[in-house]
């Protein structure tokens, strides 16, 4: 599943899909609303939809017009012969488009009182009860026509012009043309118009003759058997297709609604990941500052504006609702490029490092930290010094309109006071950062004197002093545990003294008995080799112990370290011809005198020169070599590994850590970590350096001055 998310190409798709989908939901939730705005709703009657009502408006109107027709007299009216001529079709169109056997409308125009018939289109033979017709009724009166259907809801219609008017736009955008009340009064307009229907059945804007001033009403109904093909039957059919439609159109909606949504949170989830890269890698286009973005974004949805203002004026609403869909399809790809940006930057944790206001926060981020480190390399003193002539120069700033001599020497006397405060503050604050570097130097004796400092400084003072209590507190806890720990070590070494000793002695009992057997012989003798070697560990331990803890006694006495090395590289001149090791001597004339403890100070040479009879490679030559440099002298012995050394100089010097991986040669692991604890007991510094498979050990000792003469 990772690949999918790390893919690009997949990640691509997922957001086109997300696309497609976003504006096929809208595209449909929109379709589903166009419906709806023609009463194309699930369980509502034809009739009482706002198709049904807008086609019958349109035949009445064409009615009334027909009847105003018919009682006109070209010849006698005014109009030119091309104006008799057009109007004189007009009338045949409308009687050919009314006519009882290529429609399904039927009415009938009376007098008011509803007496007498003026027209009809009922064919001979038919009425309203034989064709099982419930007729409706329209009233004209005072140049109005009230239209009232059966689901009541009114249309009116104004009449106002004596001449045929055409328009391609809706009456109900314009009111200075058509004004449509349902349920209130009627409001009169200036000009209002009606549609008719033409041969096609598509709607047109035609204004009604106001000729006559007489008052009829027109009864009307449609034929519930629609025997005949025309605009009534083919609404009809339409509407039905529609209104079984619907529900599919909305559960099409809300599925591509749900497909946008899983594909934007595939998107969203994947943004950033790359294959074969750990974490989150901002795109170029991430790195643009948000508001940039959201300036673009929103710029790029202005300009789709225009469109959907043009399309208002479309002949239908179908086409101006589908506009605004088209154009919130639109707007929801915009949307969906911002959540996927916004995605990535909150994922990387950098929207805000991404946005102006960061970058302008970051920048004064800068500038704040440059100020304060040129601040910060400023003594005290002058930083109270610079803040001072500040605020020398701001009150002079303030104090020199006033041109008053009072002010001047009242602000002078005032200035004196704030120096003196600061001189003050400043002088507290250096006492203690004084005392702050003596705890830094590892005096924890140091107390600072809290007395007539500031409350801040005060509490300042009373925070290091406390953590000098603490450090010295930790540290006598440091060295208690060490006691405790040499004595833990010191006691157990003394219990198995006794019985290592009785292991030894009876060892040597058993080697003055004769035995004959050679392997009772082989035994003895690894009893006799292991036992003091497990002697030989006890004592080191011990004397490591007490080395580290410093518990053992040191008696300094003046030591010719010259003299020393000789004697005992003698003392080791069989074990180291034993090795094939040839010492090679660089020591000055005259002899070097040093503070020291023989004893110890031989115990030190001794663990060193073992070591190398131990794990120097045979056939070398080993280096001991002594310089002065002023009041110090160096002792350094060097020789080279027979084994590799792949360990650290400082690891080394660790208890129970040997030169050899494998630990298959004598020895305990000690004798350089006693070797250093002895060294620092009387003085003196030992250091380790490895330098390949060479090896090499420091002595530092301050030299005892001899004087002149």
């Amino acid at each position: 599943m990772k690949r999918f998310f790390t893919n690009t190409a997949v990640k691509f798709l997922a957001f086109c899909l997300a696309a497609l989908f976003s504006v096929g939901a809208v595209m449909l939730a929109f379709c589903a609303v166009n419906f709806a705005d023609q009463g194309c709703v699930p369980g509502q009657r034809y009739e009482d939809s706002a198709a049904y009502r807008s086609i019958l408006s349109g035949y009445i109107i064409s009615a009334a017009n027909l009847y105003r027709m018919q009682g006109e007299d070209l010849e006698t009216s005014g109009l030119s012969f091309v104006d008799q001529q057009e109007r004189q079709a007009r009338r045949e169109e409308l009687e050919q488009d009314l006519a009882g056997k290529v429609s399904n409308f039927r009415f009938e125009i009376r007098t008011a009182d509803g007496k007498a018939r003026l027209y009809s289109n009922l064919l001979e033979g038919e009425s309203f009860e034989s064709l099982n017709i419930a007729p409706q009724y329209a009233t004209v009166q005072d140049e109005t026509i009230s239209l009232l259907f059966s689901n009541g809801f009114s249309d009116y219609f104004r009449m106002g012009s004596d001449h045929l008017f055409r328009s391609d736009v809706y009456y109900d955008d314009y009111d200075s043309y058509y004004s449509v009340i349902y349920g209130s009064e009627y409001s009169a307009m200036d000009s209002a118009v009606s549609y008719a229907v033409r041969e096609n059945g598509s709607s047109v804007y035609e204004s009604l003759d106001s000729s006559s001033a007489d008052a009829y009403v027109l009864c009307w109904g449609v034929r519930p058997d629609y025997p005949v093909d025309d605009a009534l039957l083919r609404m009809n059919n339409w509407y039905f297709s529609m209104q079984n439609s619907m529900p599919g159109y909305i559960c099409a909606a809300v599925l591509c609604a749900l497909l946008a949504l899983t594909m934007l949170v595939f998107v969203c989830w994947g943004a950033g990941r790359r294959r074969h890269v750990d974490g989150v890698v901002l795109r170029v286009f991430d790195r643009i500052p948000y508001e940039v973005v959201l300036a673009v974004l929103c710029i790029a949805g202005v300009l789709g504006l225009p469109f959907v203002e043009e399309a208002s004026f479309a002949e239908e609403t179908s086409a101006r609702i589908f506009a605004v869909g088209a154009y919130l399809s639109y707007l929801c790809v915009l949307a969906e490029v911002c959540i996927v940006t916004t995605a990535v930057r909150l994922k990387a944790r950098a929207f805000w490092r991404h946005t102006l206001l960061g970058r302008l926060a970051g920048l004064c981020s800068r500038f704040t930290r440059l100020c304060s480190d040129m601040v910060n390399h400023v003594d005290l003193t002058w930083k109270f010094v610079l803040a001072y002539v500040a605020y020398e120069f701001v009150s002079l700033v303030l104090f020199l309109p006033s041109n008053t001599p009072g002010v001047f020497f009242l602000l002078a006397i005032v200035n004196f006071f704030v120096l003196l405060w600061g001189c003050r503050w400043s002088v507290k604050f250096g006492t203690v950062r004084d005392g702050a570097a003596e705890l830094a130097r590892g005096n924890l004796e140091y107390r600072i004197e809290t007395r007539h400092l500031p409350a801040a400084l005060k509490d300042h003072a009373g925070d290091l002093n406390r953590i000098s209590d603490g450090m010295a507190a930790a540290l006598e806890e440091q060295m208690k545990s060490e006691r405790l720990k040499s004595e833990l070590i010191t006691n157990v070494s003394h219990d198995i003294k006794t019985p290592l000793t009785s292991i030894i002695n009876y060892v040597d009992l058993i080697k003055a008995e004769p035995v004959d057997n050679p392997k009772v012989q082989e035994y003895i003798a690894v009893l006799d080799r292991q036992s003091a070697r497990l002697k030989k560990l006890t004592c080191d331990l011990v004397d490591a112990s007490k080395a580290s803890s410093g518990a053992m006694p040191v008696h300094l006495e003046d030591v010719d370290v010259c003299e020393l090395l000789q004697q005992a590289v003698g003392e080791y001149s069989e074990r180291l011809c034993a090795g094939q090791l040839t010492p090679v001597f660089a020591l000055p004339e005259e002899s070097v005198l040093i503070r020291a403890d023989g004893a110890l100070l031989w115990r030190v040479i001794d663990n060193l020169l073992s070591n190398i009879c131990k794990y120097a490679l045979p056939g070398t030559r080993v280096y001991i070599s002594m310089e002065r440099s002023g009041e110090q002298m160096t002792v350094q012995v060097k020789n080279v590994s027979r084994a590799p050394l792949n360990i650290p100089a400082d690891e080394l010097m660790e208890r129970f850590v040997r030169g050899d991986s494998s630990r298959n040669s004598e020895g305990s692991g000690l004798g350089l970590s006693i070797a250093q604890s002895l060294t620092e007991l009387m003085g003196g510094t030992f250091q380790l350096e490895i330098d390949g498979d060479l090896f090499k050990a420091k002595l530092d000792f301050p030299v005892i001055l001899r004087p002149h003469g």
